[in-house]
């Protein structure tokens, strides 16, 4: 399935995945998780190299927000295979199957996994609130397509 052209002069809100080492944005669709809160969702490759994700039509406000202490990503199951944080601090939980990466100002989302599969990716961002701009936390879960 192709993966629909954005407009950049009409960007909808909502979040984003920018493949900043390759220059490709994709829109996220919004859904519901497993846990019935907010989740967006990509289908489709990643190119080695470093992750942001976006929230907002002028994909300004990056997610997380960086802060003094606890800020960062939750990497969950094959996730954590297939993503790695740079300069942060990473607490394996083993019995959830989750690291906890704490973030600081210098930190990098990089993908690792293989650039030519496709992969489901959900995001959540937390606080969740009228919008996901201001989020603290964004957990991560990835598998193959």
């Amino acid at each position: 399935m192709a993966e629909k052209k954005l407009d950049y002069l009409e960007m909808n809100p909502g979040v984003y995945l920018i493949e900043t080492s390759f220059g490709k944005v994709h829109g996220m669709k919004p859904g519901v998780s497993a846990y019935q809160d907010k989740d967006f969702e990509y289908v489709g490759r990643i190119h080695k190299g470093e992750v942001k994700f976006v929230v907002g039509a002028d994909l300004s406000s990056e997610i997380p927000v960086r802060g003094d202490y606890d800020y960062g990503y939750t990497l969950e199951g094959p996730a954590q295979r297939l993503f790695t944080v740079e300069d942060a601090l990473d607490k394996r939980n083993a019995d959830e199957n989750r690291t906890f990466c704490y973030i600081k100002p210098g930190s990098r989302l990089l993908f690792v996994g293989d650039g030519r599969k496709n992969y489901h990716l959900y995001v959540r961002c937390f606080p969740q609130g009228k919008d996901e701009r201001g989020s603290r936390w964004l957990v991560l879960y990835a598998v193959e397509a």
